[in-house]
């Protein structure tokens, strides 16, 4: 089976074109940011260029030769800038014109003649290569930083990529083909690796949009699953994270903040908001990176330390006290009140227990340190005998109680909002 390269030059112009012209058009609809307007820009200029290229020999070599290599050197650095303006990283536009500048600068200078083929082939696919790599490097810092698949995809096509420039370097290197002519001679092994290059062009042109939806379905979860306010788990996200890698043995500590219904009508809801948001980065420095932090609703928070004990939980709940404390020193506003932390801790037996158990006992625990004038931790009955000796409460200074028989609330799990 004979392949005209010609004819792959111009499947893939149209390709090309046909993708930039479709993402220019969606990103004319406003829905994306201008990340999407270099890519499709690239793609158009990558499109035209291998147009221009596919008349050689029926247009003039200022067209075919100089223009349309220029315009494909310019489609390949525009799309390093595409993606890291989609990763949010800065771009030196002044720097890339510059690039782009130099980057022209053999093709229009050093060998301009439809001859000298061989050269152009060997320099354009080191410069496009190179530039496929910097795309790669991007995907992969994406892919790190927000687990995307279709990063990975990415990095992985454009990998792909520059060994096929690097390949077809080598080739034109050994005289494989642009000895005499782009079109000429070898031109049917060329256009083998140009039918790879097609396909694998067309798909990493719809990659960006792909990764663009797959933020997006990120971003929509993450806001279902997390408190917009204080940026920790809700319940639901709670619950999915327990429900996807729920650990052996954990501590529940239920956290309610002390006074806080007093300093939202004394100081406003916006004071009363920065205090959520300082308990929440409070919490999140003394926990570790695999433990649970999530607002169970108003000023009352879960806490889910992975593989600890009594002893350890109780340690984390003084420490969380303590930070929460200092905290509240550095911030500059004006407290009319001073909020502090009661605390019940709760610890999962061995056979393993049902989160709204944990949050049953915490809560007792939680209500007998209400009782003693609040700014405490107390251990649930259960791990308190567990435990024995107990310990001390914190804060407070008086012994950690334990179950009287007395009912604290009607409705334990109720009372803490429940799961």
């Amino acid at each position: 089976m004979t392949f005209d390269l010609r004819t792959i030059y111009m499947m893939t112009a149209l390709a090309c074109l046909v993708l930039g012209l479709l993402q220019a058009i969606v990103f004319m609809s406003g829905r994306f940011d201008r990340w999407l307007a270099w890519w499709s820009a690239s793609n158009i200029a990558f499109g035209f260029g291998d147009l221009f290229i596919g008349f050689r020999g029926y247009l003039s070599d200022v067209i075919t030769v100089q223009l349309g290599n220029v315009l494909v050197l310019a489609g390949c650095a525009m799309m390093p800038v595409a993606i890291r303006l989609f990763a949010g990283r800065s771009v030196d536009f002044l720097r890339l014109s510059f690039l782009i500048f130099i980057l022209a600068l053999p093709m229009l200078i050093a060998f301009p003649d439809a001859e000298a083929a061989r050269e152009r082939i060997i320099y354009g696919s080191l410069v496009s290569g190179l530039l496929d790599l910097m795309v790669a490097y991007e995907a992969s810092r994406l892919a790190k930083e927000e687990g995307l698949y279709t990063a990975r995809l990415t990095c992985g096509l454009f990998l792909t990529t520059a060994a096929i420039y690097a390949l077809r370097g080598g080739f034109g290197m050994a005289g494989v083909f642009g000895v005499e002519g782009l079109f000429d001679n070898g031109s049917g092994s060329h256009a083998i690796l140009g039918m790879v290059v097609m396909a694998v062009l067309t798909l990493r042109g719809m990659l960006i949009v792909l990764m663009a939806a797959e933020r997006a379905a990120n971003q929509l979860r993450d806001a279902a699953y997390h408190d917009a306010l204080t940026g920790v788990l809700n319940r639901s996200g709670l619950l999915n994270a327990l429900q996807v890698g729920p650990p052996d043995r954990m501590a529940l500590l239920l956290v309610d903040l002390d006074h806080f219904k007093q300093l939202n009508d004394l100081g406003g809801h916006a004071l009363g908001d920065r205090i959520l948001q300082t308990f929440a980065r409070s919490a999140l420095s003394v926990v570790n990176r695999s433990d649970l932090v999530a607002r169970h609703g108003g000023d009352e928070f879960v806490i889910l330390l992975r593989h600890q004990g009594a002893e350890e939980a109780v340690a984390t709940a003084e420490r969380l006290r303590l930070a929460f404390a200092q905290a509240l020193v550095r911030t500059e506003a004006e407290l009319p009140v001073k909020p502090t932390l009661s605390i019940g801790v709760a610890v999962e037996p061995a056979d393993g227990e049902a989160l709204e158990t944990l949050l049953h006992r915490a809560d007792h625990a939680l209500y007998r340190v209400k009782r003693r004038g609040r700014n405490g931790i107390d251990l649930s009955e259960l791990d308190a005998v567990r435990n024995t000796p107990a310990g001390h409460a914190r804060g407070g200074g008086k012994p950690l109680a334990v179950d009287d028989g007395i009912a604290p609330l009607t409705s334990p799990v109720q009372s803490a909002g429940g799961l």
